[in-house]
Order: C-alpha cells, then sequence, then structure tokens
C-alpha cells in the first residue's frame, strides 16, 4: 500500500523531498529493495540505485546531501559525479558516517575542467577516508602537486586518470602490489621517475593513451612480464617497442606512433597475442613477422604505408578474423588471404585494389562483411557471388554498375548493400536480405 502512494508520489511534479524521506523510510527492507531495483530513489539532483555491484549513488549537479540515517544498508557502494565534486565528497561523509558496516569501494569524479584547488584539497580529504576502502577509483582533470600527499591504497585494484596533470610517481607509491588496472590517459606529466615506484605486482591492463610517456618508461615497469593488455595509442614518444619484454601480451594497441617496422622487434614471442592495432603508424611498411603469431584473432593495420609483399605473411595467421587495411594505398592485391578460412571482417577502404585483386577472397568462406569503400579500381564484384557467410557489402564510391553487382544474387545471407556513388543508377537503401533479392533479380 504504502509502496504504491510512493510511486503515485513520485509521478507527482510537486515533490517534497523530506516527505519522501520519510515515506521511504518506512518501507520495509523487501519494499526498499524493489524501489531501488525498478526505479530507484531521486533525491533532487542525486539518484540511489541498486546495479549488479551493490548501491550506486549519481550526483549530477552540487545541491545539498540528504539524510540517510534512517536507512540501514551493508555492502558495497558506488559514487559517481559529473561537475559535482564537493557534493560528492560529502555524500562520501554522510556515507561513511551512516552506513558504519558499508564500503564505499568505487568513485568517479568527472569534471569538463580543471578542478579548483580547495575542491581538490576536499577530494584528497575523502580519498584519505577511503584509503581501506576503495577498489576502484576515476578521475578527470585533477592536478596533483608535489606537495600534496596521496594515502596508500589498501585495496586499490583498478586507478583511471584522465586529463592528469602532476607527479605521476605520485600514483604509483600509492598503489599497492594487488593493482591490477592502471589507465592514465591525455596527460603529459610523465617523467624519467614515474614507474620507478611502481611494484612489481599483478597489474595486466596499462592504457596510457595520448600521453608523453617515452621508451624509457617501459624500461621501468617490473610487471612488464605479466601484462596482458598494453596501449600507447597517440604516444608520440614511443619510436620502437621491444615485445620481448611482454611475453603474456593478449592486446597491444599502438596506433598513430612512429614506431617502425624496424624498430618493432620481439613481437614473435608473445605468442599468446590476439590482437594488435597498428593503424595510423606511417612507418609501418612490413607485418610479415605477424605470421607467426598463430593465436592472433584481429589485425587493424588501416592508414599505414605497409605495400602487398608486406602482407603476404598474413597467410599464416590462421586463426585470423578481422583485418583493417582501410587506407593503405600500397595495397592493390589481396588474392593470398584467400586462404584464411576464420576471417570474418575484411576492411579495405581507399586501396588500390582492382577486380583482379581481390578474386581470390572468393575462398573465404567465413567472410561475414567486407568493405571496400573508395576504391575506384574496383568496377566488378562477381568474384564475390558464391560467399556463403557474407552479410554486409559496402561498396560506397566505387565503379561497380548493374551487371558488375548481378552475380551477388547468389549470396543468401546478405543484409546490407551499400551501392551509393558507383555506377549503379539510383541505388536504394537495402538493408533487408529480402529487398536485396528483389533488386538484383531486376538484373538477371
Amino acid at each position: 500500500m504504502l509502496l504504491r502512494e510512493i510511486n503515485a508520489f513520485f509521478e507527482n511534479a510537486d515533490q517534497s523531498s523530506t516527505r519522501r524521506t520519510q515515506m521511504v523510510g518506512a518501507l520495509s527492507p523487501a519494499a526498499r529493495h524493489e524501489i531501488l531495483i525498478t526505479s530507484g530513489l531521486q533525491f533532487g539532483e542525486i539518484r540511489v540505485f541498486i546495479d549488479p555491484k551493490g548501491i550506486a549513488i549519481t550526483v549530477t549537479a552540487e545541491c545539498s546531501v540528504p539524510l540517510i540515517g534512517w536507512w540501514n544498508y551493508e555492502g558495497d557502494v558506488t559514487i559517481t559525479s559529473s561537475g559535482a565534486s564537493i557534493t560528492a565528497c560529502e555524500l562520501i561523509s554522510v556515507v561513511k558516517r551512516s552506513w558504519s558496516h558499508s564500503r564505499i569501494c568505487r568513485v568517479e569524479l568527472k569534471h569538463q575542467d580543471e578542478v579548483e584547488v580547495k575542491v581538490q584539497e576536499k577530494i584528497l580529504h575523502s580519498l584519505s577516508i577511503l584509503r581501506h576502502d576503495l577498489v576502484d577509483l576515476r578521475l578527470e582533470n585533477f592536478y596533483l602537486s608535489a606537495n600534496d600527499a596521496l594515502p596508500a591504497f589498501n585495496q586499490l585494484r583498478s586507478i583511471f586518470l584522465t586529463g592528469f596533470s602532476g607527479p605521476v610517481q605520485s600514483w604509483s607509491e600509492a598503489l599497492n602490489s594487488s593493482a591490477e588496472r592502471v589507465e592514465i590517459c591525455d596527460t603529459t606529466a610523465f617523467t624519467t621517475e614515474s614507474f620507478s615506484y611502481l611494484e612489481d605486482n599483478t597489474l595486466y591492463r596499462l592504457i596510457l593513451d595520448n600521453t608523453n610517456v617515452a621508451v624509457s618508461n617501459l624500461d621501468q615497469l617490473k610487471c612488464a612480464r605479466a601484462l596482458e593488455t598494453l596501449s600507447l595509442i597517440d604516444c608520440r614518444k614511443i619510436n620502437s617497442f621491444d615485445a620481448a619484454s611482454f611475453p603474456e601480451l593478449r592486446v597491444l594497441l599502438l596506433g598513430r606512433t612512429p614506431i617502425s617496422s624496424d624498430t618493432m622487434t620481439g613481437i614473435e614471442t608473445c605468442r599468446h597475442l590476439k590482437l594488435i592495432n597498428l593503424g595510423g603508424c606511417r612507418e609501418i611498411t612490413d607485418i610479415n613477422v605477424l605470421g607467426k603469431l598463430k593465436e592472433i584473432r584481429e589485425i587493424f593495420v588501416h592508414e599505414t604505408n605497409v605495400t602487398n609483399d608486406g602482407i603476404v605473411g598474413l597467410t599464416g595467421c590462421e586463426n585470423l578474423e578481422k583485418l583493417n587495411l582501410g587506407g593503405c594505398r600500397h595495397i592493390s592485391d589481396v588474392n593470398h588471404l584467400g586462404c584464411l578460412t576464420a576471417l570474418k571482417e575484411l576492411h579495405l577502404w581507399s586501396t588500390k585494389v582492382s577486380n583482379q585483386g581481390i578474386h581470390g577472397l572468393c575462398h573465404c568462406s567465413s567472410l561475414t562483411e567486407l568493405v571496400l569503400d573508395d576504391c575506384t579500381r574496383i568496377t566488378d564484384v562477381t568474384s564475390l557471388g558464391w560467399l556463403p557467410s557474407l552479410r554486409w557489402l559496402s561498396l560506397l564510391g566505387t565503379e561497380v554498375n548493374s551487371d558488375g553487382i548481378k552475380e551477388l544474387i547468389h549470396c543468401r545471407n546478405i543484409e546490407t548493400l551499400a551501392l551509393a556513388g558507383t555506377r549503379v543508377d539510383r541505388p536504394p537503401k537495402l538493408w533487408r536480405h529480402e529487398a536485396i533479392m528483389e533488386y538484383l533479380s531486376k538484373f538477371q
């Protein structure tokens, strides 16, 4: 009865937070749990709801913190704020005081601009309160001065810093041996000592995108041999990479770095590598060494300078499922890729492949997606007409005409056919198999 009254009360635009608190406080634990799961509780700019990890509290703007002492909760708490760190910090104090048997294990504080000094002080104080509780910490645009002391986090497993400024080594010192994931992005705060204090721990994921991290910083990593994911996208100081130092890598992201085919060494020792991204690395001309990686599933070398001869070795990647060669202006022949029977996605947009250069793809029995956008030498795709698994074919900006596509009627699973900007006269939007078959039947 009371639950129905509360639901009706929530739908009324004229709501009193005091009355709402009294009403929810009178609910049984079971009824309160139900309302938290279904719609959550809204206290001004603060929303409380249940997620798979426990109680989640989000703050969307600075506001007064409601009293929660009438409600006893024991379990994990997540606090997230966007531009409302002062309220979030006050909320941390209230939760710690009111729910003494709960644990605030996840905190995320987002800011559009750099945080003011007084706000930084409040955040640092709140972090010290949570030094024994925090498992996951995410901060945006946070400044840490050389004089600011960070607590030693006993339980911290994951840390995410975006737009951070200040000494990175302070965070390295604050982490303990149980840290598993570190992401520090969009900063130029790295120094020669940034990783010198990082313990030899269980770290398996390290993301350092768009930072000034250098090769010398990687040499300091005591955890290198245990890392499974390493991302250095847009790191302009990474001009070489010794993969032999990271034998357990599963994911390696080096996109838009100045690395070259000659300065990327030891990659053949990463026997468990599943994904590599070298997209935008203009000095990459040869990736034949990747053919030695039998477990590799995804290769991204778009917008590089790889050549026909530089990809021949990929025939050894017997489990390869995704390959992106888009924007590789020196690629004109991919017939040898026809032996990759596990290949599902192939991107060849803006390359120089011709009709003869893709003929061998007819043997790619698992191919479901093929993108040939802006391949101006493509005039006929008859060779693709019998691909049994093909679902998505994009021919935008090619020179194909109605005769060149009519054999696609034999692709019994095709669901999307993109023909805008081709020689086909006024092609419709073909997003359903039945529509494609009906359209192609006109050319038989």
